[in-house]
């Protein structure tokens, strides 16, 4: 979307425009990435000399620039709704508003609290606007989560985290007491992913094909079993929602036209 620099909104919808791209790079590298299969199949001989690991070894490391976009993902976001907020403070009438971010509470009563602090500059009819996306905990999760995971950024750069399946087919053994199932955690220190151990030298024969989640260290915010892109694109719909509904508003409550 092109706006001229003239639209009280143009800022936002520029960082909204940025969040985009680190989406999109970011699904298109992870795709990329696993499509190239940069792992290889091993078995090792554990210490105790008796039974074997098998694994699949990353041949890669999980490229950093990941994290990187993950982090401006996050912060770009975040300004999309505090901007859009600053906007419909500063078009309104209000000169150099400093009270004019997007209040986001742990709870009703919290963001209650933030809108009378932080938004305090904020016309009234936006800050009810505001209150119909329920940016709080037990309300609009998505937009709640997103402001913790990016507060968490701010001492660190969001860490990416991977998860894994393993399917094997075709398994053929001489005694199955002699092989043991291993949940197929990454190992982000050896670059692996451990799926099963037998005893050392016992003949068999598997197809076996890992399948990826990568997702974010936050599962307090996030919750489990959530992808990185999937959380993500997620909260780019709650932030492009209160994006355009608080042009749309102020366009209609004659702030500017």
């Amino acid at each position: 979307m092109t706006l001229p620099r003239s639209n009280p909104f143009y800022s936002p919808y520029r960082r909204l425009l940025r969040a985009q791209h680190h989406l999109v790079d970011l699904d298109q590298g992870i795709k990329g990435f696993f499509g190239e299969k940069p792992h290889t199949l091993m078995v090792e001989l554990e210490p105790d000399g008796i039974h074997e690991i098998h694994k699949f070894k990353f041949t890669k490391e999980i490229p950093d620039v990941w994290e990187d976009l993950v982090f401006d993902a996050l912060f770009n976001m975040r300004a999309v709704l505090d901007q859009s907020a600053y906007a419909a403070a500063a078009c309104s009438g209000t000169t150099r508003p400093k009270r004019a971010a997007f209040a986001i509470g742990d709870d009703e009563d919290g963001f209650e609290n933030g809108l009378k602090g932080w938004s305090g500059d904020v016309p009234e009819k936006i800050k009810t606007l505001f209150r119909g996306f329920k940016p709080y905990k037990g309300g609009n999760n998505t937009i709640w989560a997103l402001n913790k995971v990016r507060n968490s950024a701010h001492t660190s750069l969001i860490t990416i985290g991977l998860g894994a399946n393993v399917s094997v087919k075709h398994f053929s053994f001489e005694s199955f007491d002699n092989f043991d199932g291993l949940a197929p955690l990454w190992d982000s220190t050896k670059n692996e992913i451990k799926f099963m151990r037998g005893k050392r030298g016992q003949p068999c024969n598997y197809d076996a094909s890992p399948s990826f989640i990568v997702g974010l260290n936050a599962t307090e915010f996030i919750g489990g079993g959530q992808t990185a892109v999937g959380f993500l694109d997620a909260a780019f719909g709650e932030v492009k929602n209160v994006l355009i509904a608080t042009e749309s508003a102020c366009r209609a409550l004659g702030y500017f036209s």
